[in-house]
């Protein structure tokens, strides 16, 4: 038997169809685009997501998630996933500025300051999801938990309903 919590979840993912094997996904015709989630102890997330707009699903191909590195390091990670996926555009977190500077200006890694609306994000990626249109590859472990586990702050003392901080890198890049 098995017994799971479903309130306060925020997305309704269903993991068995929307897992799949995209090693072989032909991205040809589709716009890649990145989320980039900065972090030091809280884990840098880093997800590859490509668009096809011949049937209008959102494919997460391939992430990256690593706690305690420096820019360096997550520098290198993110520039081979660039090149692998050809990524057109990086959306990274705009309080991370000197970040994104020295990813910039340092290792030449262009991002976009994402909007920093985290219910209104969290309201685009619902509709995604619940209409079977986010297909996730198998090897995206910490976006299958993000997905599965990132839940509502049950604080009843809010003043408005924000997610709790469990997950949240990986739900914030995506």
């Amino acid at each position: 038997a098995s017994f799971n919590v479903f309130e306060g979840r925020i997305w309704k993912f269903n993991h068995t169809s929307c897992i799949k094997d995209l090693s072989e996904f032909n991205t040809k015709g589709c716009d890649i685009i990145a989320g980039l989630d900065i972090g030091y102890n809280d884990p840098t997330s880093f997800v590859v997501i490509a668009y096809n707009w011949e049937d209008k699903k959102f494919y997460a191909l391939k992430e990256y998630h690593s706690g305690e590195r420096n820019t360096e390091q997550h520098a290198a990670r993110i520039k081979d996933l660039m090149m692998l996926y050809d990524v057109d555009f990086i959306y990274a977190d705009p309080a991370a500025a000197q970040f994104r500077a020295d990813l910039a200006g340092i290792y030449d890694i262009a991002t976009q300051k994402a909007k920093k609306s985290v219910n209104d994000g969290i309201s685009y990626v619902s509709s995604i999801v619940e209409h079977d249109r986010l297909i996730v590859d198998e090897s995206c472990k910490y976006l299958q938990q993000a997905l599965e586990g990132y839940h509502w702050d049950p604080n009843p003392n809010l003043v408005k309903e924000k997610p709790k901080h469990d997950y949240s890198d990986m739900a914030d890049a995506l």
